[in-house]
């Protein structure tokens, strides 16, 4: 289980890609701080077309624990294992008025690449998606 002294990343599952790069093969994980699940993670470790819009990483961060930067030491951990896993660089993406979710890119390294239109064919587009915050994370 990875963790960094204050929060651990526990893996609670795995799903499959499509051989079309649409949905990218996905590990799931709890974000645990002092034994308490206080949010969930996701890294997607493919390259495929997709992931440039959906991200190869997610976090949530349950609303009673934010404040507390676990979403920003979860990213961490998931950059390490990004890294095991043979990548040199990771796209991470979030909506452009998620100002917390940015700040945690921010704080985390990252460069904005820009601000993108979502694909037509895209499956964020189906659920209203229309544009996304662009950042990459060097390894």
């Amino acid at each position: 289980m990875p963790d960094d002294g204050t929060v651990t990343l526990l893996k609670t599952g795995e799903a499959r890609g499509s051989a079309d790069g649409s949905l990218l093969r996905t590990l799931y994980y709890d974000i645990l701080a002092d034994g308490k699940r206080v949010g969930t993670c996701e890294l997607r470790p493919d390259t495929a077309w997709a992931a440039r819009w959906s991200g190869q990483v997610s976090y949530t961060v349950f609303p009673p624990y934010r404040g507390h930067h676990y979403a920003l030491k979860a990213l961490r951990l998931l950059c390490a294992e990004a890294g095991k896993r043979g990548l040199d660089r990771l796209t991470v993406t979030c909506r452009p008025e998620n100002a917390a979710s940015r700040r945690t890119l921010e704080l985390a390294g990252a460069e904005l690449e820009g601000i993108e239109d979502v694909p037509d064919a895209h499956p964020l587009r189906a659920s209203g998606v229309n544009r996304v915050c662009v950042y990459r994370i060097d390894l």
